[in-house]
């Protein structure tokens, strides 16, 4: 019911309709918790403590209309009952729950003062219930209350004491993991653990070193249990925590890990970003990083078949002119695989404006890419015949067809002022240059706006600029 409410206030903008779904969802609740509390018998039994909870979720389904009706009492009525009820199953969340919830509501009656004492006689029963635990076997809820205590403390900015039950967590954490190995259970449980106590000492400062061994074994358990993809994320998490340290071998390491556990979870994109953080790292102490790029490349060019598969044309095309960036900072690169690299680019963006389902894109990439497709036309009509025949794409396209989609240079000024974002105006007048003579770019446009490239970070434009600059070999004819 507050969905439905939601909706007549957020999409409808109907604020009686509004009004009336939350009062009939205030009704339908109370007139169910009725009849639950006069079945309830004198000696519960196992039904009626499993009818507990539902009496105890309908009180803050209660609070929670009430509060959308700005009913501070009310809704404070109700997150009593269900704190009264969580406390006795008890249910943990359900308490912690209801405890902001009547903080809330206290804060809107009595103040903020109180409402702070709310929260600190949580953080009383919930130290309790530690003390309680802590001479059990049962680390699983020890740790839930210790996270639970941790986020009360960082509520009321206690830093020090968010940090004691952070240590204290991580520690149950580690606990759980080291029996976890003896006992033989899953890899993947075992991962998670880590994984839970890297977040805690994550939160900490000064713990980077820890951290950073935890999602390393985070990482290798998941490997293990061939969770790939969430490998790929903890290792990733552990190479940030040392280069942070300045440990960029070990980084350097780690990031292609995550890179090759991403691939084998079918993630490109995982796969790709890692290897560019390997490559950040990489540069910092000077390894050999010319795989990184021919791995780049490939991997790049596959995720582009994927794109295209999806219909994703502007995402496929701009893929392709990343793997031809990364192509070229190779010592000698392929100017024949860089130009097939540009024409499949080219031909990506192409295909955008003969996709059927063109208005699922949002009018300033419609326009960005008829940009890109004005600027790439010339450098691909410049290459030699003989590499568009082997591009296998029978489509060679002509500026005709740019100019059909902008029939004059007018009309797309007056649609740059209309839809185009700030930072594309100035270079987008300038093109208008180009579109009235139908002339050839040259290079001098590219250096006339460096500046421009690079201060707005047009990335598409800028690395067609920099393999026009760096590469001036590949287009003789410019």
């Amino acid at each position: 019911m507050l969905k439905i409410s939601s909706i007549f206030k957020d999409k409808l903008n109907n604020e009686i309709e509004y009004l009336s779904q939350l009062r009939l969802g205030i009704e339908l609740l109370q007139k169910s918790l009725r009849i639950l509390v006069n079945n309830q018998t004198p000696e519960p039994n196992e039904h009626d403590k499993s009818q507990l909870g539902e009496i105890c979720h309908l009180h803050q389904n209660l609070a929670l209309l009430y509060e959308k009706l700005e009913n501070w009492e009310k809704m404070l009525f109700h997150a009593r009952q269900a704190l009264q009820i969580a406390t006795k199953i008890p249910d943990y969340m359900v308490v912690v729950n209801s405890l902001q919830n009547i903080s809330r509501s206290v804060n809107y009656i009595y103040g903020k003062s109180k409402s702070l004492n709310v929260i600190l006689e949580g953080i009383d029963y919930f130290s309790k219930e530690a003390e309680n635990l802590e001479g059990k076997n049962n680390l699983l809820a020890l740790a839930q209350i210790y996270q639970i205590i941790k986020n009360l403390y960082d509520q009321i900015h206690d830093i020090n004491k968010f940090e004691d039950y952070a240590r204290k967590e991580a520690g149950v954490y580690i606990m759980l993991a080291n029996r976890g190995i003896k006992k033989h259970i899953k890899n993947e449980q075992i991962s998670s653990y880590y994984r839970g106590a890297a977040l805690c000492y994550q939160s900490l400062s000064g713990n980077i070193i820890d951290a950073a061994s935890c999602f390393f074994l985070a990482a290798q358990y998941a490997q293990k249990a061939k969770k790939f993809y969430d490998a790929a994320i903890s290792y990733e998490d552990a190479a940030k925590k040392l280069e942070l340290l300045h440990k960029y071998e070990k980084a350097w390491d780690l990031y292609q890990l995550a890179s090759s556990s991403a691939l084998r979870a079918g993630d490109y994109e995982v796969a790709i970003l890692n290897l560019f953080n390997a490559e950040s790292a990489g540069l910092k102490i000077e390894e050999d990083i010319q795989s990184l790029y021919h791995k780049l490349h490939k991997y790049l060019q596959q995720y582009a078949q994927i794109q295209h598969a999806k219909l994703n044309f502007f995402i496929s095309g701009t893929l392709y002119l990343e793997a031809a960036e990364n192509l070229h900072k190779l010592p000698n690169p392929s100017l024949e695989e860089i130009r097939l690299l540009l024409h499949f680019c080219f031909h990506e963006y192409i295909l955008l404006f003969q996709e059927t389902d063109i208005k699922k894109y949002p009018l300033s990439t419609i326009y960005y890419v008829g940009v890109l497709i004005g600027i790439l036309n010339p450098i691909v009509q410049s290459f030699p015949k003989e590499i568009l025949r082997k591009s296998n794409k029978s489509e060679v396209f002509s500026s005709r067809h740019y100019f059909n989609i902008f029939p004059t240079p007018e009309s797309i000024l007056d649609y740059i002022r209309k839809n185009a974002p700030q930072k594309y105006i100035d270079l987008f007048i300038n093109m208008i240059r180009f579109l009235k003579t139908h002339q050839p770019l040259r290079k001098s446009f590219f250096v006339k706006n460096h500046l421009l490239f690079s201060e707005h970070g047009i990335t598409e434009i800028k690395k067609i600029h920099d393999l026009i600059l760096v590469k001036p070999e590949l287009f003789p004819q410019m």
